[in-house]
């Protein structure tokens, strides 16, 4: 499998897609580096996600029609010329850049995924993904804590322009990967195909609303966790050793599962972990010992890394190959929905209820949801893995 070209930079490219300095303190910066309330954050942040629904589609439509590879190169320049504008240090101008980093992320979402799942095939789908998680964990931890180190002792500034020598190396990768897919008739009706087979299909339904009913809540919980430490009187310093702790730990013991992920019933592991992933956090914001906020959060991410492999080998196993990038554009276009609403509840409520009630009640609700939707596609996931 690892002597699969693309395999390696899929690897690769997850590393390095995964780093952001500036992710983890997104909400910090904008509101010591330009003053936006939370508010005002939440209005960016819609913009951002309000970008994504508006374009997920149509740019899934022109990687299916025109290449995959050409749609990731476009996403790459797009999101580079977002993080250069706010070196700017114009207010006006955050809005644009987030705009810009939404467009682009529409033409990277599912086109990079789609050449490496066709390249590889689909047995091996739910190892590749425990493994890339691996990497994604770990790449995530090591730029939360260095960002945090970094802030403190120089600026926000310079971990944007490291963020923007990330993006460089991640155009490279996009530039030396290899699209395997035939250019589909420029004629056909992608989107329409893709829109009957997801209609046919009850799996894919559900899951997405599940994804849309996940991001109302756990793109709040990423997004204002630094603030939720920060409320707590923990230094920027220590947050992003705290983030970076987390995370490679998630990322060692994610290896150690792995390895026996093979002798795991895959059905109970999904019914188990994808509420345990809920609850953990619920747990996290309800309990008042800081000391206990790291471990819980990491057993969320662990429960995560623990059924996500299987909900992403299902959805992709039951999605042909000349619609993946369309499909795949739909799942985002979910999301978006979802960080809309998300981003849309804070604007409203950030001025009556601090961000930790407003998470404990979003994520009350996606529990409630996960539970009614696991029952309902119980018998699904049994036949699916019926022969394992």
């Amino acid at each position: 499998m690892l002597k699969n070209k693309n395999t390696i930079l899929y690897l690769i490219y997850t590393f390095f897609s995964s780093i952001s300095f500036i992710s983890p303190y997104t909400n910090l910066y904008l509101n010591e580096h330009f003053s936006f309330n939370i508010s005002m954050i939440g209005i960016i942040l819609m913009i951002y996600q309000a970008t994504k629904f508006i374009f997920e589609i149509p740019t899934g439509v022109i990687a299916d029609k025109f290449g995959k590879k050409i749609s990731v190169i476009i996403g790459n320049i797009l999101m580079i010329i977002s993080y250069s504008i706010l070196l700017l240090n114009i207010k006006e101008l955050v809005y644009i850049s987030f705009f810009l980093k939404g467009l682009g992320y529409t033409f990277i979402s599912g086109s990079f995924d789609a050449i490496f799942i066709n390249s590889l095939g689909s047995k091996v789908l739910t190892k590749m993904n425990s493994i890339t998680r691996i990497f994604f964990f770990f790449g995530i931890g090591v730029s939360s804590g260095l960002g945090g180190l970094i802030i403190d002792i120089l600026s926000y500034n310079m971990i944007i322009i490291l963020d923007i020598l990330i993006l460089i190396v991640i155009f490279i990768i996009s530039l030396i990967i290899k699209d395997d897919n035939i250019i589909i008739n420029k004629k056909e009706k992608i989107l329409k195909k893709s829109i009957n087979l997801i209609l046919s299909k009850k799996v894919l339904i559900l899951f997405l609303l599940l994804d849309l009913i996940t991001a109302i809540s756990f793109i709040n919980l990423e997004d204002f966790y630094s603030t939720f430490l920060s409320n707590n009187g923990i230094d920027i310093k220590i947050i992003g050793i705290i983030i970076f702790t987390q995370l490679i730990l998630s990322s060692i013991i994610g290896a150690i599962i792995h390895n026996v992920f093979k002798k795991i019933n895959k059905l109970k592991v999904y019914m188990i972990f994808s509420i345990l992933h809920i609850i953990f956090p619920i747990v996290m914001y309800i309990q008042s010992n800081l000391l206990l906020v790291p471990i819980l959060y990491i057993l969320s991410q662990l429960s995560f890394a623990l059924y996500a492999p299987v909900k992403y080998e299902i959805f992709q196993a039951n999605i042909n190959n000349n619609v993946r990038s369309t499909i795949l554009s739909i799942k985002s276009l979910f999301i978006a929905i979802g960080g809309i609403i998300s981003y849309f509840i804070v604007f409203l409520l950030g001025k009556y209820f601090t961000i930790e009630k407003i998470t404990i009640i979003l994520l009350t609700i996606t529990l409630l949801f996960y539970i009614v939707i696991n029952i309902i596609i119980f018998k699904d996931i049994k036949n699916f893995y019926k022969n394992d």
